[in-house]
């Protein structure tokens, strides 16, 4: 249906709705007689109403989609592409969701400490917006509490509500460094793709296409990303820029200020990425080397923190009798408060006399 035919309808819709309104008010009163005269007019009218109303919504819906199709086919031909492929209802809800949790949590995540909760979100590697590591956050704060109010007390609830997201983040910045360590030993090879196919006489678009077929997740990923913004009209600049907003990544900074700089100056972009990728080469093998010397250490820190939770569950396997008191007992419940509270300040303390920096 043309604009102008939908815009002649939908005012004669609301004239007709108006006039129906207005005759309402004017004849109030004798509807009103009349439904008191005729009780089963009333559900009969609404009734009607709404068997009419049904089929309204119905081939409006007909006609939405109808008018989605063929857009997709319009876009499509326009575009070259053998076709659009609808999107799924389960992906709709997703994005409604995840764009709503963005719309709450942006205030956090604006601030100096939310910038940081973004940056491990990022890292882990996890799907969804940053919004939603608060949201697991809260969610294992209140099961948490709700978990102790309900084995002991308040007091546990309270306190077992502060450790469950510590240990959740504690899990979310494992997972960040274990991903940034497999992409700065991946970012070699990487720029020795690149640098192959720049030899080969290629773009450094048509070489991004080429690496990113080569390597896997998650620096091919990163690739993609760039070429596919490249050949979106982004200039070299913004797309590094996004880039580097992406995923802030020392190396891949690196990577993409020089090449920014080379498309200004001009320069052997070859020579550069092997020289950097020779360099960063060495820094993964001197990372290597720090994990073997400290792998002792991360290795008791490891069994000072399960020794306790594993002899407490045996313990309470074996004879629930002999650790209730821990659970009923005031003095019980400070105990496991100070367990508790000693096993993170170990686990801390050990990570930081068993990281180095280099």
């Amino acid at each position: 249906m043309d604009v102008k035919p939908r815009r002649a309808l939908i005012v004669l819709s609301i004239c007709f709705f108006v006039f129906l309104i207005s005759a309402g008010w004017f004849y109030r009163r004798h509807l009103y007689l009349c439904t008191i005269d005729h009780p089963g007019s009333l559900p009969a009218v609404f009734a009607s109403l709404f068997a009419l109303l049904v089929p309204t919504i119905f081939a409006q819906v007909i006609e939405l989609h109808h008018h989605r199709n063929r857009w997709r086919d319009r876009t499509a031909s326009l575009a070259g592409l053998p076709g659009i492929k609808p999107v799924a209802l389960q992906e709709k809800i997703t994005k409604k969701a995840d764009h709503l949790i963005a719309r709450i949590t942006s205030p956090v995540l604006r601030s100096r400490n939310g910038k940081t909760l973004q940056t491990e979100w990022i890292d882990s590697g996890f799907p969804g917006e940053p919004g939603l590591y608060l949201v697991f956050l809260m969610t294992s704060a209140l099961f948490g509490g709700a978990f102790g109010g309900y084995v002991a007390s308040a007091f546990l609830g309270i306190v077992l509500a502060i450790v469950f997201p510590l240990l959740f983040r504690m899990y979310i910045v494992r997972r960040g460094e274990a991903n940034r360590r497999r992409f700065g030993e991946q970012l070699p090879f990487a720029l020795e793709v690149l640098a192959t196919g720049l030899s080969a006489g290629l773009s450094f678009q048509q070489s991004l296409d080429f690496s990113k077929e080569e390597i896997g997740v998650p620096v091919g990923t990163l690739f993609a990303r760039l070429s596919r913004r490249l050949s979106l009209g982004f200039s070299l600049e913004k797309a590094a820029k996004l880039t580097k907003d992406d995923y802030p990544d020392e190396g891949m900074m690196l990577i993409l200020d020089g090449v920014v700089l080379q498309n200004q100056y001009g320069g052997d972009l070859v020579q550069m990425m092997t020289v950097l990728g020779k360099v960063l080469r060495e820094r993964v093998e001197l990372q290597k080397e720090v994990q073997a010397i400290t792998a002792q250490g991360r290795l008791s820190g490891m069994v000072v923190a399960g020794l306790v939770p594993i002899s407490a569950f045996f313990l309470f396997s074996f004879n629930p009798a002999y650790m209730e008191v821990m659970f009923e007992s005031l003095i019980g419940q400070l105990l496991i408060v100070l367990t508790l509270a000693m096993l993170l300040l170990g686990w801390s303390l050990i990570s930081r006399l068993v990281r180095i920096k280099y």
